[in-house]
């Protein structure tokens, strides 16, 4: 339970609905992963291409036959992390701002920044939806919008993650996230061993573990995982919030259900708008037979179900 699963109500499909517009983003350089198992998409180039007048490529690949002229394809070493690539085109960009998005997500167009939004001490997270079924979803955010830089910005191997980069530069974090589809778990080919070899590892390895050993009902092994998040020297918020919502969810399911109150107080704590803690009181209050408790988490949940989470 480190992240969001909860049933989508009408209102909040069409928040998440991908919709076109035109807007015109000259001082963004978009880059596009592109692997080999990705089937071509003339119609998504296009698509993109109304918006991003310069996308770049990145790809183990050579060039496809049906890439648009206007595609500039660049073939990787296939021995290169996704950090170390990313990081070699934050360096070499002309652009001022860069955005970097694989191939098989959706991005909402209408939820990017305008320019005169972003900062270099201040940049904008991305939330992802991933749908795990016909009505149902989890959520989770990385920073995938970032100034060009002369210096790496992008830490860990295969989850190129940028938290140390954040606190060393006192980066602040905006409150109103891009928004992206994705209909695969994001870190599902993600060897966590490669990922915890090097000194500058994601925080957000330890969610996938937990979420791992979660999904396999280990869970005892999963909040050991979100206690180590939280023993980290940085961690961004949302990344904190998903390992006390995991904290909660293990001790759910271990029937110890005051600490999972205390877990979901100190969630609730650091960011109100959010779904998972309410849902958790309002369970852990039901069962007790706590009708009051249970109806105030209920309507706290109701009422923060129409704003951004």
């Amino acid at each position: 339970m480190p992240e969001l699963n909860v049933t989508l109500d009408i209102v909040m499909k069409e928040k998440l609905k991908i919709v076109k517009a035109a807007k015109h983003l000259d001082w963004i350089e978009l880059v596009l992963i592109f692997c080999k198992d990705n089937s071509f998409d003339a119609e998504k180039f296009e698509n993109l291409h109304t918006v991003f007048p310069e996308i770049t490529v990145l790809s183990t690949e050579s060039r496809h036959i049906l890439a648009p002229e206007y595609v500039k394809w660049s073939k990787i070493d296939d021995d290169l992390s996704s950090a170390d690539m990313w990081n070699q085109k934050v360096q070499s960009s002309k652009k001022d701002w860069l955005l970097f998005l694989e191939y098989e997500e959706d991005l909402d167009i209408n939820s990017l920044p305008n320019k005169e939004n972003v900062h270099f001490n201040e940049w904008i997270p991305t939330l992802f939806i991933h749908s795990t079924g016909p009505e149902t979803f989890r959520q989770y955010y990385q920073i995938r919008l970032v100034p060009k830089s002369d210096q790496p910005i992008f830490g860990g191997k295969n989850i190129p993650d940028a938290t140390k980069f954040i606190y060393e530069n006192n980066v602040s974090l905006s409150s109103v996230p891009i928004k992206i589809n994705r209909y695969s778990p994001k870190m599902s080919n993600i060897d966590p061993d490669q990922e915890l070899s090097i000194h500058n590892f994601s925080p957000q390895i330890y969610l996938q573990l937990g979420h791992h050993y979660y999904e396999q009902r280990k869970y005892i092994l999963a909040a050991a995982q979100y206690r180590r998040l939280l023993k980290m020297k940085y961690v961004l918020p949302f990344d904190r919030l998903a390992a006390f919502n995991g904290l909660a969810g293990c001790f759910v399911e271990t029937y110890k259900w005051e600490k999972a109150i205390d877990m979901t107080v100190k969630s609730i704590e650091c960011e109100p708008i959010q779904f998972l803690p309410y849902l958790i009181q309002y369970r852990i209050f039901q069962l007790n037979k706590q009708w009051f408790e249970s109806l105030q988490a209920l309507e706290q949940y109701y009422h923060v179900l129409s704003q951004c989470s």
